[in-house]
């Protein structure tokens, strides 16, 4: 069939060959009639190719083939027509004439209706603000390109293979993402990006049936450069917002103790200095001097009971425990790091039994968690200097826990590291405060759970951290 509809085509490429096509038809239509006595009415047939003649070469073409198979029709029919008058068989004869003349007309309107469809297809496609082209199935060749996509190439892209446009804007991240867009049987998406602009695009891919319903595949690509920047900005300014708020946090923290222990610091050094004059008198004042140094002990409890008092205002409150799924946490988190990802494949197991068993926990500060055992998993993975820095995030359920696990490629923690790991203050990072795996771990235990981690051997490093699942009544109470 494949076969007969590219003969069919090759022979209808020109009005011309279009027209000689529908005469010899039609000769072949009277020889039949003719040779059958005309007692099977092959007459009908004459619709066929007066409808190849409509479709292809246009309405005259149509009405020249309906003129001709009527006149066929008539000196070779009038001889041997059984008719009782002439009359009925002129009335036959008018009758196939005008239903010729009826179906040329309905095909050519039909026809200039499905060109005008064609048309204002193609005017919305140029007017959209995306880039468009058609790729054919059978030789990958380009069948229809929108201006935009010309302009941004600089050519003329008719006719050219698909893969000028691939080769100029090729895809990122998961190649087996990027060719699902040539799939047989549904559109998908993935991330493009223009070698020469460096603009990243959106592009939609699928199977259409085009002219001819002949198998094609639709591109629609969408530029998402602002977009892209713009989720970057964002989590640069959140990560500054929360900079900033830590570095004010420990600005006032660090005033407020300043201020606070400044006064009894500088009593005990008065008193301090009083004692030593009074005991290096000729006659030393022991009694002065005893209540001078007993003074200095008293503004030194005052300065213990300042900093108490400090720390307790430091003291995280208990946490605003709520009944939640953990998935949804970690599917948050991944967003809100999708661009520290860049150029790491994350790969996300989260188990379905995770999600529907019942935890108790403040959602906020466990995604802060999840969100900071990623970024420790991305620094680890790019500074190991991998061809595919790669991060896994998983969840289990074990022994009446939720189990969630971030693992990276890195180079894994040495043992000395390790053991100061959970401090405050300590890093290996340049420019690292060393507080986050020691909030991680606060969290964590604030929850009543247990964060952990375990070396892989040079080939990365797993932590993990358990959340105890709770009976229902006790998530409500």
């Amino acid at each position: 069939m494949h076969g007969l509809h590219r003969l069919y085509l090759a022979s209808t490429r020109t009005p011309a060959r279009t027209v000689s096509l529908a005469l010899l038809m039609a000769g072949v239509i009277a020889v039949a009639d003719l040779i059958t006595g005309y007692e099977v009415r092959l007459a009908v047939l004459y619709m066929l190719p007066i409808a190849v003649a409509t479709w292809r070469a246009g309405i005259r073409a149509g009405i020249f083939v309906a003129g001709i198979a009527v006149v066929s029709w008539s000196v070779s029919f009038h001889p041997d027509h059984r008719y009782s008058s002439e009359l009925f068989y002129f009335w036959e004869g008018g009758a196939l004439g005008a239903t010729f003349l009826i179906t040329v007309f309905l095909l050519a309107r039909l026809h200039d209706a499905l060109g005008d469809a064609d048309r204002r297809f193609r005017e919305v496609l140029q007017g959209l603000a995306a880039y468009v082209y058609v790729t054919s199935e059978q030789n990958g060749k380009i069948l229809y390109a929108n201006q935009p996509l010309e302009r941004l190439l600089g050519m003329d892209l008719a006719g050219r293979h698909g893969d000028v446009v691939s080769q100029r804007i090729c895809a990122t991240g998961d190649t087996m993402n990027a060719n699902a867009g040539l799939a047989r049987h549904s559109f998908s998406y993935y991330e493009a990006r223009d070698r020469l602009s460096g603009r990243s695009f959106g592009v939609q891919a699928g199977p259409v049936s085009w002219e001819s319903r002949e198998l094609a595949h639709l591109h629609v690509l969408t530029d998402i450069t602002e977009q892209k920047e713009a989720a970057v900005l964002k989590f640069r300014h959140r990560e500054m917002v929360g900079k900033t708020s830590r570095m004010a946090v420990l600005a006032e923290i660090a005033t407020m103790l300043g201020h606070e222990l400044n006064q009894p610091l500088m009593a005990i050094t008065t008193y301090n200095s009083a004692g030593k004059i009074l005991l290096s008198q000729d006659v030393p004042d022991i009694a002065a001097a005893i209540s001078s140094l007993d003074k200095s002990a008293a503004q030194a409890a005052r300065a213990s009971e300042i900093v108490s008092r400090t720390r307790s205002f430091l003291q995280r409150r208990a946490p605003s425990m709520l009944s939640a799924g953990i998935n949804a946490l970690i599917r948050d988190a991944v967003q809100t790091m999708e661009p520290d990802m860049r150029g790491i494949l994350l790969d996300v197991d989260d188990s379905a039994t995770a999600s529907l068993v019942p935890i108790s926990m403040d959602p906020t500060l466990i995604e802060q968690v999840i969100v900071n055992l990623l970024s420790n998993a991305a620094d680890a993975a790019r500074s190991a200097g991998r061809d595919m820095p790669r991060i896994g995030i998983s969840t289990a359920v074990d022994d009446g826990a939720v189990v969630v696990s971030v693992q990276d490629n890195g180079e894994g923690i040495s043992s000395d590291a390790a053991a100061k790991l959970y401090d405050a203050f300590f890093t290996t990072k340049s420019g690292g405060l060393g507080l986050g795996l020691s909030i991680c771990r606060s969290i964590v235990e604030a929850h009543h759970g247990q964060l952990e981690h375990h070396d892989l051997g040079g080939a990365g490093t797993v932590f993990s951290f358990r959340l105890p699942i709770v009976h229902t009544q006790e998530t409500h109470q």
